[in-house]
């Protein structure tokens, strides 16, 4: 295979494809899908992973992971990305590498997005804004949100101020709500927070994740489990609970709101928690940690 591997390096990519036309082999098959992907053939090598999901997974689960994602992203199907960590995220545990793989891909998800709608690289009409902006999607949500940051946004204020009320998901509204905050929107508006209309002035609104907050949850992590991947998780769905209870906020003396996250968090990265000797540990009713699970569980599911 030393060949193949030359070719890649030499850019002879159409040698590559060429040579791997009929080969069945993981090795073979991973050359063919960098190749097709440095060619920009996107949905080739999409095709090649689908149709040698188990040898390549059986092979390398982390290089194949690697490559799923950065092809998805390279053809901005940011919905596939996330279906295919959906799928990577439920396989059995493979190992601490491939975890902290699986467990990055949201926030990588989301920092191409961001970098592909700020370049430029897509040009939208005003109507594709309202369009995205009334979608009910939140991928389309952040596309319009990177168009129309800095006072543009005030031409689609009636589309906003509809979503912030209307708005099928609080997951949607409560983003676009923390958008407002960011920009310190200086104007009384009537949000829907979590089936309760409540009026409040995006301007006087703290914004959420304060550094020294997130340090003080680290800390709590690593008392618990001296473990990166668990910590990262925990943050990941910390972070996802606290964005759609905004403007609440799940205060760090909330035992039983941090518990509910660490037992969720454990489970993410396939280890077992006992909820029941959880709450007898750590002083907290076994019934109200149990409804927090399950209510966090059906915040997650919103998404």
């Amino acid at each position: 295979m030393d060949s193949l591997k030359t070719l890649i390096d030499k850019k002879q990519y159409n040698l590559v494809i060429k040579a791997t036309e009929n080969c069945s082999d993981a090795e073979s098959l991973f050359y063919r899908i960098i190749a097709l992907g440095s060619l920009a053939k996107f949905s080739e090598a999409i095709e090649v992973i689908q149709k040698n999901k188990n040898v390549l997974e059986a092979s390398s689960l982390g290089l194949l992971i690697d490559l799923h994602i950065d092809i998805l992203l390279l053809a901005e199907r940011f919905d596939d990305a996330y279906l295919a960590y959906d799928y990577y995220k439920e396989l059995p545990y493979h190992s601490q590498v491939v975890e902290e793989k699986i467990s990055s891909i949201p926030t990588k998800i989301r920092e191409t997005m961001k970098e592909t709608y700020k370049s430029g690289s897509i040009d939208f009409s005003d109507d594709d804004i309202k369009k995205a902006l009334l979608s009910n999607e939140i991928n389309n949500l952040f596309m319009a949100i990177e168009k129309i940051k800095d006072g543009y946004y005030l031409k689609f204020l009636k589309e906003i101020k509809t979503i912030l009320l209307k708005g099928e998901k609080q997951s949607i509204r409560s983003f676009l709500l923390m958008f407002l905050v960011e920009q310190k929107f200086d104007q009384e508006i009537d949000f829907n927070s979590e089936g309760k209309v409540i009026r409040i002035n995006p301007s006087k609104i703290k914004q959420p994740f304060i550094k020294d907050e997130m340090k003080e949850l680290e800390k709590f992590c690593f008392s618990l489990e001296k473990d990166v991947t668990f910590t990262n998780t925990f943050l990941n769905i910390y972070s996802s609970i606290s964005m759609y209870k905004f403007p609440s906020k799940i205060e760090l003396s909330d035992k039983v709101s941090l518990f509910a996250i660490y037992a969720i968090a454990k489970k993410a990265i396939m280890q077992e928690v006992d909820i029941y000797k959880l709450a007898l540990n750590h002083n907290i009713s076994f019934e109200a940690l149990n409804d927090k699970v399950g209510c966090f569980n059906t915040i997650l599911s919103d998404f």
